[in-house]
């Protein structure tokens, strides 16, 4: 067989002196000497012993968290205990509900991020180095109560403004600089230490110290109008000096203002006054200010009497928030004519077409008429009137007025027709008012009747006695009554074929 001894000392491997069983060294060398019993032969050769560094802790630490309800319970975020461990970042942590457990790498805690305890509770933590030495280390668990009560509130107010297309007023969002509320819990504590804040959107996360708040002095609030945000202050003992919803974020309104839209001022078309108020009073009630451009001539008031065309701007301001919304409006001014009439140009029974002219004066804008009260032009003259009554109409382009004229008689005749029955002017007739009961007669260069016909009827078709006449002119004479007196006209046409 073999038999194999160790030694210290070279010499004492080859000499099979001195042998030893166990040693407590640092880092040496050991010599082996293997001899075989039937022979005696023997050899030797050798290991070196190599002594690893344990992690180095602290192995019995305090950690303490806020207790918000008094009850002495809270929840601690045990990798938080890290660094009062140890400060060397390469090490690996696990926490253990007893020693055995953190020893044998057993009984681990539920959740070490969110582990909830009562005051004077112990977990043990498992603590390996990078050579796979472990330690282990008792931690404590303190609930203790904050020095700034639940009830603190610190409130940041903003205004609810419009920033771009993205964030509009009127969301209930804007932002915020946390950091504001730090001198003041600052000034809840003892002189002469320095704190440092977290700032959390819920408990759990601020008791767990998760999910910190990274955008301090710009957080976008992110639920609407008013948001309570959690503050963790520690102290550079790593204690936990205070946890509450200490901070209340208000994103107050803008004043609901709406002046309206642009529109048209009225005014007297002789005399050119005229008013209108526009209200600048919010929908919603509260005390406001008001500050107009051009000056309000009733001061501080959300009514302002318009009397004169313009842009008018109001700034109102919350005296309670001093939060401001502007809003602007733009008024023009009009009136229909002071005056309007119309006239027959052409005289009564003139040949062709009727032309009327309309007249009006006076007032202010620009005007259009209308023979129709449908249809508007900027001619004041209308032409190529058939016979007829008509009615001219005026009225302001901005629509504050519309005049009218007396009815209009306008009375003429064709100076040719041409009865070849394609449907366009196959008859000749004067077109009267009925009222005028007139007779229209038709005669021959040489006097010779030809054909009476009523102003009412279809008119003369161009034959005698079913015979076509031919192209010349022709004679007429109309009998008619106006204002009850009888009157009579006498002209001549073309006949054209």
């Amino acid at each position: 067989g073999i038999t194999v001894t160790y030694h210290l000392l070279p010499s004492e491997a080859e000499l099979g002196t001195n042998p030893i069983t166990s040693i407590n060294s640092g880092n040496s060398t050991i010599y082996v000497r293997l001899r075989n019993t039937t022979t005696n032969c023997y050899n030797v050769t050798s290991f070196n012993l190599v002594v690893l560094p344990l992690p180095v802790i602290d192995n019995n630490v305090l950690f303490k968290q806020c207790d918000v309800d008094n009850d002495a319970i809270t929840n601690f975020n045990l990798t938080q205990a890290n660094d009062q461990i140890s400060t060397d970042t390469s090490y690996t942590f696990s926490y253990h509900n007893s020693l055995t457990g953190a020893e044998n790498n057993t009984d681990l805690v539920a959740d070490e991020i969110n582990f909830q305890a009562a005051n004077g509770s112990t977990v043990w933590t498992r603590i390996m180095n990078t050579d796979g030495c472990i330690r282990t280390s008792q931690v404590n668990l303190v609930v203790s109560a904050t020095i700034i009560p639940q009830t603190y509130r610190y409130t940041i107010e903003e205004c609810d403004d419009y920033v771009d297309t993205s964030d509009v007023d009127g969301d209930g969002i804007d932002y915020f600089d946390l950091t504001e509320i730090e001198p003041a819990l600052i000034a809840q504590f003892p002189a002469g230490q320095s704190y440092v804040f977290s700032y959390y959107l819920n408990q759990t996360d601020a008791e767990t110290e998760q999910n910190a708040i990274t955008n301090l002095t710009n957080f976008r609030n992110t639920i609407v109008n008013n948001q309570p945000i959690w503050v963790r202050i520690e102290s550079n003992l790593y204690e936990c000096a205070g946890l509450g919803p200490f901070l209340q974020l208000i994103v107050n309104p803008l004043p609901d203002i709406n002046l309206g839209v642009d529109f048209v001022l009225c005014i007297d078309p002789v005399t050119g006054l005229g008013s209108q108020i526009v209200d600048a009073t919010p929908a919603t009630s509260g005390n406001y200010s008001y500050q107009w451009t051009p000056t309000n001539p009733n001061g501080n008031s959300p009514l302002f009497d318009i009397t004169s065309g313009g842009t008018f701007s109001v700034i109102v301001t919350n005296t309670d928030t001093n939060c401001v919304n502007f809003d602007s409006i733009t008024t023009t001014f009009s009136s229909e004519p002071e005056t309007f009439e119309a006239n027959l140009i052409t005289p009564a029974f003139s040949s062709g077409l009727a032309t009327i002219e309309a007249t009006a004066t006076g007032g202010f804008w620009t005007y259009k008429n209308s023979i129709d009260a449908i249809n508007w032009q900027s001619s004041p003259t209308f032409s190529n009137l058939q016979n007829g009554n008509y009615t001219v109409y005026v009225r302001d382009i901005q629509g504050c007025g519309i005049l009218f004229s007396d009815e209009i008689q306008t009375i003429t005749y064709p100076n040719f027709f041409t009865p070849n029955n394609d449907g366009f002017n196959d008859f000749w007739n004067i077109y009267l008012p009925v009222e005028y009961n007139g007779i229209i007669t038709i005669f021959d260069r040489y006097g010779k009747l030809l054909k009476q016909l009523s102003s009412q009827g279809q008119g003369w078709d161009g034959t005698f006695n079913g015979n076509l006449l031919p192209s010349t002119d022709y004679w007429f004479k109309v009998e008619y009554f106006e204002n009850n007196q009888r009157k009579e006209f006498k002209s001549h046409f073309s006949l054209k074929r």
